[in-house]
């Protein structure tokens, strides 16, 4: 845990109850600019069938070995589950790029913005904000 978190790596995870926990931690000499500039692009995908009885830790590791990124996390959107990956500019264009060949068309990762927000079956929804209502 040392090694990746001395190479740049902010994902500790944490074992308690027989369960896995992911925290993101971070060198004190990163500036926030360059915190945001790692995790400033997501994408993410809706898992299959098959995917939805693996625990969370395995498809989290897979998924990272598979298309990199900084940090990924599984959400559950009206009783429908997501994986989330945070990504840099770069990384996320050669994962989409990647999951675009390797995947059929409309399953692969889709890119999501900081300000959309994923409604039902995975459609985009924009934040809506208060001073959006007048």
């Amino acid at each position: 845990m040392e090694e990746i978190f001395i190479k740049g790596g902010s994902n500790i995870a944490v074992t308690k109850n027989e369960r896995k926990y992911f925290c993101r931690m971070f060198d004190a000499k990163l500036d926030t600019k360059k915190i945001k500039e790692r995790y400033n692009w997501q994408a993410y995908k809706k898992l299959d069938d098959k995917e939805k009885d693996i625990l969370d830790f395995t498809l989290i590791k897979d998924y990272i070995g598979k298309y990199g990124g900084n940090f990924a996390k599984v959400i559950k959107i009206n009783k429908i589950k997501f994986i989330l990956i945070y990504f840099n500019e770069k990384d996320l264009l050669q994962a989409i790029y990647r999951s675009t060949m390797d995947e059929d068309m409309g399953k692969g990762l889709q890119m999501k913005g900081q300000e959309e927000l994923i409604g039902m079956n995975g459609v985009f929804t924009k934040r809506r904000f208060a001073w959006d209502c007048k």
